[in-house]
């Protein structure tokens, strides 16, 4: 072997175990953790079947499920219920698989509900404003088809007119963490993994898998991993500015079935909502430990980590079990409420219990 080829062999040996040495020195964050404060008004709602919701001005809007209207409007205060809309079809003002296009910053949230039909492939902007003026919705809904290149991804969050960030699906996801990518330009931006660890390709989609939120007036994109324990933050141009990590950051166990982990690995982050003003990472109890290890090291309290949109940890609450197996989360910035949501289990009763619990006080930092 001549001196060259040593140098090809070795090079790549050396920078990759000085990348891991560094991994394994990084600083773990510590939480401090409160009490979550007790519920201050419970409601119920019978249409229940709920997957999706979000706060946009003065609206609760609620994804249903398992309704013929796939969008239904409630008032934030009192949760009364104000109107429901969008039927499942092939037409322009139709829906049928939607999600909402995400960005946290107030200057994209106008009245306007922008979703991602994600088996029509189109965008839909609903002017709720004109809607509740018993407009006729045709009025009302602008639907566009939405950029090849966005079809097949998840987390989608608007950056701007043309530029979006994005998780990837299928064999997307081998490319990194998220994209940031601008469907005018057609310029990509792979964000690069996080913690590294080899693996074949075929698992990465799943082993990083992650929750992606932005808000473009903060200049800021957040990541909270799965099966890692960690939370990113990133500038609009996909630099790292702040990493949170709680403990050792372990690789998975992959299946040998499936591309991904087994069914058996921790789980850490496993739900997010932003704000205008904040990241909610709820963080969930873990897996219990394998037969004669230290439970204190696999398990810690459920938490809900608040962070601002500088990747500042701002507050930790401790979930109480009883309240630990909601199906949403979201925060309303103007009042400070946090609202929980869990399904009733009785098959010949179903609804949804909506409860409003006063945080805005905790959050505070001046």
């Amino acid at each position: 072997m001549n001196t060259i080829n040593i140098y090809k062999f070795f090079i790549p040996f050396f920078l990759t175990s000085i990348m891991l040495s560094c991994e394994q020195d990084i600083e773990f964050t510590t939480i401090s953790l409160i009490n979550l404060p007790e519920v201050s008004e419970t409601f119920r709602i019978d249409e229940g079947c709920y997957e999706e919701v979000f706060v946009l001005d003065s609206f609760l809007i609620m994804m249903a499920r398992c309704d013929d209207y796939k969008i239904h409007v409630y008032d934030k205060n009192n949760l009364k219920f104000i109107t429901k809309f969008g039927t499942a079809g092939q037409g322009p003002c139709d829906f049928n698989v939607a999600k909402p296009l995400q960005n946290s910053s107030s200057s994209l949230n106008s009245n306007n509900i922008i979703l991602f039909d994600t088996r029509l492939f189109q965008l839909k902007t609903v002017n709720l404003n004109k809607l509740l003026s018993n407009e006729n919705i045709a009025n009302c809904v602008f639907s566009a088809p939405v950029d090849r290149d966005l079809r097949y991804m998840r987390e989608i969050n608007k950056l701007g007119e043309s530029k979006f960030a994005a998780v990837g699906m299928s064999n997307y996801g081998k490319e990194g963490l998220f994209v940031i990518m601008d469907t005018l330009t057609k310029e990509n931006q792979w964000i690069e993994f996080l913690p590294k660890k080899r693996m074949p390709d075929r698992y990465k989609r799943l082993v990083y898998y992650g929750f992606l939120g932005a808000n473009s007036d903060k200049n800021s994109i957040i990541y909270a991993s799965r099966y890692f324990d960690q939370i990113l933050f990133y500038d609009m141009k996909g630099q790292l500015k702040n990493r949170h990590v709680f403990s050792k950051l372990k690789m998975p166990e992959l299946s040998k079935q499936y591309s991904g982990p087994v069914f058996e690995s921790i789980y850490y982050s496993v739900y997010m909502y932003a704000s205008p003003n904040y990241c909610f990472v709820f963080r969930l109890n873990q897996n219990p430990p394998p037969e004669g290890e230290d439970e204190h090291v696999y398990r810690h309290p459920t938490q809900l980590l608040v962070y601002n949109w500088d990747g500042v940890l701002v507050k930790a609450f401790e979930i109480p079990v009883s309240l630990s197996s909601f199906n949403f989360l979201c925060y309303d910035d103007e009042f400070g409420y946090l609202y929980l949501s869990d399904r009733s289990t009785e098959e010949n009763d179903m609804y949804e219990t909506v409860r409003k619990i006063k945080i805005g006080d905790y959050l505070r930092t001046n």
